[in-house]
């Protein structure tokens, strides 16, 4: 008998089984020592099998629970992380409570650490006693569901968001798609051609974007910025934070009246600086939705440089309002599919050094410049290097090469009789066969080396430079194209943090190791595709959001029901000191201060990992299974000496 409050309980009956796992244990360990019933005068039943796990052992197993009354099992064989889930279901199916079993892994633990003069035995005796002492204080531990969210919330409105979204928005699913800048379509959008294909990037980016902002089953958030997400797979709730709408986009028709008449030019940042743009308009000519937005940082309304508003005057449609609030949203998904994209690393600022991105809207008909490359005093190029950056992340190497083979073609296009060199070992792009044959063709000399970025000097002649490498050599270019490689999107650190996704040593987001889920991460629900994993081509962007978004609608299907996590910690409120350490421990954002300043556990949200009761000064939480008195219990067995025995 033992006591609870006070008053006698009696003692579990506990049976104990040992299951030999074929040919694996018995070597180290003296099974016919272990397994006698007269050594565990705990338990009510002992019991040896060959195989536990197997259909007639399990069924054994069932029979025993049913016909000797057991209220506890306990297990010595393999680890719980094979076949815990197994036995709690014969638990289950046999009318026990299936969190009322203990397993102690003795085959990785005991046998196959190898034998030393009996010492296997005896470490699997602690282990047993261990396991019996705790499974008698374990308490019957029961789950709950809630209904499954099958919405989904993307993060990027990129080519790789946009290919999950339209995947995943069907029937009794809604898609919100959370994009920070005004307009849809990623880096993609600063493109004319496509590599390998050389189609016009815009001819099939344009159909996608009007697909999405016309779908009734997705919600585009634009000029929107993902604030927390909480809770598991199933049900996640996102915080979504969006700029005010200085602009209304139900009335703006895009006529460009208001950037007609606004004051403020700056430097385009979507061409790095090519061309100048207004602190409202488009984004970019043609750009989607076709809607003016207002740049914050750079308009004298919002930053209170004291502009008198002409825009407001302008617009035909009085679209334009300052006075408009930003809008806060609490969005409930099943999933979140991250698809933040990367930023490429800026060029040296040395006049004729140009990167690729600005090199790709120079190229564009309906860029800053109209299609047409000039140097710096605005001449035709001669004579124009194109090469990675020696200090470029050996990650962009083959994205590199790509880029700048299809970055020659093109200036073979527009620029009759142009000198071309492309370095750094382009002749190697993947897929590149045609267009390097083509190139050879036109006279473009290949060479190996990068250049190094701190050899670029402008001279008389243009640009001088030198390639890095074994077969080093130096001159001189009217323009230098350079790639100097990427990096992660600018919110992708404090994303991370916030889903609780790994990251690379670059930055870029981690996908978790199975191959059969190459886009998901360590944290069920949470998918990572395209640019966002680190540089890509625009085949796998796309087949990545395809990708992820196929997953998710395989695993969460409207309707569904979900079990939440039985091991959910719980506050004991005459114990909690209201000092919120566990506030700030907890990983998962599950605990919030309620108005007394004492906590409490957000059960959805709780992934029962029991960081929050090792903080708590207070022993004021709880975790299910793992209370103070079960965890000393088995402490205490562990430690016990032979012979010694413990009253339930």
């Amino acid at each position: 008998m033992s006591e609870q409050h006070g008053k006698p309980t009696p003692s579990p009956r506990i049976g104990l089984f040992f299951c030999e796992c074929g040919p694996n244990m018995g070597n180290a360990i003296r099974l016919d020592d272990l397994a006698a019933q007269e050594a565990w005068p705990e338990a009510a039943v002992v019991q040896r099998h060959a195989f536990l796990c197997a259909p007639d052992g399990k069924a054994k197993l069932a029979e025993q629970v049913r016909t000797q009354g057991l209220d506890r099992v306990v297990i010595g064989g393999c680890s719980p992380h094979e076949h815990e889930a197994t036995f709690r279901q014969v638990l289950a199916d046999a009318g026990l409570n299936p969190f009322l079993l203990q397993m102690t892994n003795l085959r990785e633990q005991c046998e196959w650490q190898g034998d030393d003069d009996g010492q296997a035995t005896v470490r699997a005796r602690g282990l047993v006693r261990g396991a019996l002492w705790r499974a008698a204080q374990q308490e019957a531990v029961e789950t709950r569901t809630v209904e499954a969210s099958a919405d989904v919330v993307v993060i990027g409105g990129g080519m790789a968001g946009l290919s999950a979204a339209l995947t995943l928005a069907q029937k009794n699913r809604r898609v919100a798609l959370v994009e920070r800048s005004a307009a849809l379509g990623g880096l993609l959008a600063r493109l004319d051609e496509v590599f390998p294909s050389m189609k016009c990037a815009s001819c099939f980016l344009e159909p996608a974007i009007n697909q999405v902002l016309d779908h009734p089953q997705i919600d585009v958030l634009r000029e929107s910025r993902v604030v927390s997400v909480k809770g598991f797979h199933g049900q996640f709730t996102v915080e979504v934070e969006s700029a005010a709408p200085a602009v209304d986009p139900s009335r703006c028709m895009g006529a460009g009246e208001c950037a007609a008449a606004c004051p403020v030019s700056f430097p385009d940042p979507l061409d790095e600086g090519v061309g100048q743009r207004k602190a409202i308009g488009m984004a970019y000519s043609g750009s989607l939705p076709h809607v003016s937005h207002v740049d914050p940082v750079h308009c004298g309304r919002c930053n209170g440089a004291g502009c008198d508003g002409p825009c407001v005057q302008a617009c035909p449609m009085n679209a334009i309002d300052f006075q408009r609030a930003p809008v806060n949203r609490t969005l409930t998904c099943g999933a979140v599919v991250v698809a933040t994209g990367m930023e490429t690393l800026p060029v040296p600022a040395v006049p004729g050094v140009i990167s690729c991105v600005q090199l790709e809207r120079m190229l564009h008909p309906q860029g800053p410049t109209s299609g047409k490359v000039t140097v710096p005093g605005g001449g035709v190029p001669r004579r124009v290097v194109l090469a990675p950056s020696s200090e470029m992340p050996a990650r962009d190497t083959d994205l590199a090469r790509r880029e700048l083979t299809k970055l020659a073609v093109r200036l073979l296009d527009v620029c009759e009789g142009v000198e071309l060199q492309l370095a750094g070992d382009c002749h190697q792009a993947t897929l590149a066969a045609p267009m390097i044959e083509q190139l050879r063709a036109a006279g473009v000399a290949f060479s190996s080396g990068a250049l190094d970025p701190a050899t670029l000097v402008p001279t008389d002649n243009g640009v001088s430079y030198r390639r890095a490498g074994k077969l080093a050599s130096t001159g001189t270019a009217d323009l230098v194209v350079l790639w100097t490689g990427t990096r992660p999107s600018s919110t992708v650190g404090e994303l991370a943090r916030d889903l609780h996704v790994r990251t690379t040593a670059e930055g870029f987001l981690e996908a978790d190791v199975d191959l059969l889920v190459p886009t998901g991460t360590r944290v069920p629900g949470i998918y990572v595709v395209g640019a966002a994993l680190g540089p890509r081509p625009l085949g796998d962007v796309v087949r990545d959001g395809t990708a992820a978004a196929g997953r998710i609608l395989s695993t969460r299907l409207p309707g569904e029901r979900l079990e939440l996590e039985p091991l959910a910690a719980r506050v004991i409120p005459e114990r909690c000191g209201a000092c919120g350490v566990c506030v700030t421990a907890c990983p998962y954002g599950a605990i919030r201060t309620l108005a007394d300043g004492k906590c409490r556990v957000e059960p959805a949200h709780c992934r029962g990992c029991g960081t929050c009761a090792a903080a708590c000064p207070s022993l004021a939480i709880a975790c299910p299974q793992f209370e103070y008195r079960q965890v000393s219990a088995e402490i205490s067995g562990l430690l016990a000496m032979e012979g010694t025995t413990r009253s339930h």
